[in-house]
């Protein structure tokens, strides 16, 4: 083979990859798609201030680990800080839903559920295995409209 073929050869596979990197899934992590309900229960929830913050998953996950974060419209000493998180101490059961502090077996607790602020803003990052997700939620007051 001639030099200018191998020079196409290596242009031809930097390019493809290049375009599998960019305009592909194949290099990322999975994504759990992670919903978030605020609404009435019908149980007792952890506040009486705010309404209990369901979460749903697109499908059964086995808990690597939880983490609440305070984002923002909550006390200033609060954000960027966990206010909930959970990590697998051994094989922990797998979920599909949950609500805002619950624990499961097979988890322990790091730092116990704090109180949400009404109208606060807090992300939940959820792992299992090599799947991660994440999302931004807004914590209602008690008698408020649900989303």
């Amino acid at each position: 083979m001639t030099r200018n073929t191998w020079i196409l050869i290596v242009a031809l596979v930097v390019l493809g990859g290049g375009y599998a990197y960019r305009f592909t899934d194949w290099f990322s992590p999975p994504k759990i798609q992670i919903d978030v309900v605020t609404r009435p229960s019908g149980r007792p929830g952890r506040d009486a201030d705010t309404l209990p913050t369901l979460f749903m998953l697109d499908r059964d996950y086995p808990v690597r680990g939880i983490r609440v974060v305070a984002v923002s419209n909550v006390p200033p000493e609060e954000i960027g800080k966990p206010v909930w998180q959970l990590v697998a101490s051994e094989k922990s059961e797998a979920v599909r839903g949950f609500e805002y502090g619950d624990t499961f077996p097979g988890t322990k607790t790091v730092l116990n559920p704090h109180k949400l602020e009404p109208d606060g803003v807090y992300r939940i990052e959820f792992e299992s295995g090599r799947f991660k997700g994440e999302r931004e939620f807004h914590v209602q007051a008690q008698g408020a409209a649900a989303e």
